[in-house]
């Protein structure tokens, strides 16, 4: 065991014999890591009044590196904006590396079983991290906070938000409930959506919706995830949802070169959304592209 013990002003730190074999000194530096940065750490960001520090900064700083290592990857809780109403939109991040996948629910307030897979999603990604080592997941269950507490497709002001992102939006839509709001992203939520996708630059991205029961892909990258998809989910695969969808999200993603797929659940249960899913969702997450055309 190492002890830190203080007297006439000084911090002595005794270290422990150093056993003879490769294995008992591992173990030992990684005890000698965790303990440093648990008894030192305080000091060394503000020592106290006289006390001269004896072990030398430098070791103390790769040594606290070395028992971070150690620990597991966390997941960074983020507001990135806010509602017509001023409720948070809220995304959670796990992970690192250039294998970026990003997964939305709640785009329609009255799809209410969409934010309940993302988060059962989530409860799964930290208990079991091995599951996606070396990629990084952005999740955001709630895009139309207004909208799911209203239980209604729209946002606060009337617009559907899959109507009104850029590059395909059209001013009228085909119903009341399709509306495409008074200009390409008019809504707050759509441009936090925007600002969010350029700011993490997902290569794959997943639209949870209901309850078409199918995959609706854009882009030849798309097609190749929803067929990955496929395997396990086992739900109808198409590019072609069978209307017009100017100003949709799906349409927009495309136009950057980012594969999307719409995932449209059956209207059932969350639970059941996910146990129909889960492997889906992870075989997605996982996935490196190759080079295929976009």
């Amino acid at each position: 065991m190492m002890c830190c013990s203080q007297s006439s002003g000084q911090l002595s730190i005794k270290r422990p014999a150093i056993p003879a074999s490769p294995r008992g000194r591992r173990l030992v530096g990684r005890g000698v890591a965790a303990i440093l940065v648990l008894a030192a750490g305080p000091l060394l960001a503000h020592p106290p009044a006289g006390v001269r520090l004896l072990a030398s900064t430098t070791l103390l700083k790769a040594q606290a590196h070395s028992a971070a290592a150690l620990t597991p990857a966390g997941v960074t809780k983020y507001v990135y904006g806010e509602s017509r109403q001023r409720r948070p939109l809220v995304a959670y991040v796990l992970g690192q590396g250039s294998n970026v996948t990003m997964i939305f629910g709640g785009f329609h307030g009255n799809e209410q079983s969409t934010p309940g897979v993302v988060n059962r999603l989530l409860a799964y990604l930290r208990k079991y991290p091995e599951k996606w080592t070396g990629c990084r997941i952005i999740l955001a269950p709630r895009a139309n906070p207004d909208g799911l507490a209203a239980d209604r497709r729209t946002n606060a002001a009337g617009v559907d938000l899959n109507r009104n992102f850029p590059g395909t939006w059209k001013p009228r839509g085909s119903a009341r409930r399709f509306s495409p709001g008074p200009a390409p992203a008019s809504e707050p939520e759509t441009r936090a959506i925007i600002n969010l996708v350029r700011r993490e630059h997902p290569v794959k991205v997943i639209s949870i919706h209901e309850p078409l029961h199918l995959m609706n892909w854009t882009g030849q990258r798309g097609r190749q995830l929803a067929a990955l998809m496929r395997r396990y989910n086992h739900y109808r695969s198409t590019g072609d949802i069978g209307y017009s969808t100017p100003g949709s999200f799906g349409s927009y993603c495309g136009r950057l070169g980012i594969a999307i797929v719409t995932l449209e659940l059956p209207q059932e249960s969350a639970g059941a959304g996910w146990d129909q899913n889960r492997e889906a969702l992870l075989a997605a997450i996982r996935y490196n592209f190759k080079n295929t055309n976009r």
